[in-house]
């Protein structure tokens, strides 16, 4: 009798391998002008990025969906890439505090007003009303799918004033309402940046070190960032590659720190 050989299935682009805690999650990252935050999204899983500001031109588009939405009609077409759902393992809102301004524009164009506030109370609520829901679709989609989804943004100095003094502290530039409808939703809030003599990120060593790029992972006085994960005890990853950033991340993350960080 003879035996026949079991099928194997070719590997498909969107698997993941197992021990990968970050699939599925929601990511919010932030990080300075060309530090390497559209090159690190890159390298994750399958990558499907919404596009709402330039900077893509040298993605490979054989490894990377991208889909540009015009500034003009950044928010209807932004909800017509979610009612068309492409099948992925990443999805990214690269940058999302554009889109939030996409989703204002669009609602003082449909209200024939200048801004919300015009509208006194009522003009934010109906911002805020859209976007969160239309936020909310990506989510459960993203979360039927177990993709990740990713909201990138950009870093600002930010004077943070105490009682016992005053210091810089790095966070993402989505401020009042986007702020308060992004922040709480991500698993993990990521600082990329650069790593100097000091603990924390150095602006000056940024033109120096750029071989010393840093993702923070957990934060405090100095950095935005954090994670729900309870069993990571990493604060940082240093010498973040640009080949594959995501390996490194996964592979590093939830490890032991056999030296003081």
């Amino acid at each position: 009798m003879v035996k026949k050989k079991k099928k194997t299935s070719k590997k498909s682009k969107n698997d993941v391998k197992s021990g990968d805690n970050l699939q599925g999650s929601i990511i919010l990252l932030h990080g300075p002008y060309k530090v390497g935050k559209t090159t690190l999204v890159c390298s994750f899983p399958d990558p499907w990025i919404i596009a709402t500001e330039p900077g893509h031109k040298y993605v490979d588009r054989d490894k990377v969906t991208v889909d540009m939405v015009d500034p003009d009609n950044g928010w209807e077409e932004f909800c017509e890439l979610i009612d068309d759902w492409k099948p992925c393992k990443t999805v990214v809102i690269d940058i999302i505090d554009n889109l939030y301004r996409y989703c204002r524009k669009w609602y003082c164009k449909k209200a024939n007003i200048r801004h919300p506030r015009d509208e006194a109370y009522i003009g934010w609520d109906m911002v805020r009303d859209e976007f969160t829901e239309k936020i909310g679709k990506l989510f459960f989609k993203a979360a039927k799918e177990n993709a990740t989804l990713v909201f990138v943004s950009h870093t600002k100095e930010e004077l943070v004033e105490t009682d016992s003094g005053s210091f810089v502290k790095f966070m993402t530039t989505l401020t009042g309402q986007a702020r308060s409808i992004i922040c709480p939703l991500p698993d993990h809030i990521w600082f990329l940046g650069y790593y100097s003599e000091m603990d924390e990120p150095d602006a000056d060593s940024v033109k120096q070190n750029h071989d010393q790029r840093t993702l923070w992972l957990r934060g405090g006085n100095i950095v935005e960032a954090g994670c729900r994960d309870k069993n990571m005890k990493r604060k940082k990853i240093l010498k973040l590659r640009e080949d594959n950033g995501y390996e490194q991340i996964v592979a590093l993350m939830n490890k032991p720190i056999k030296t003081k960080e």
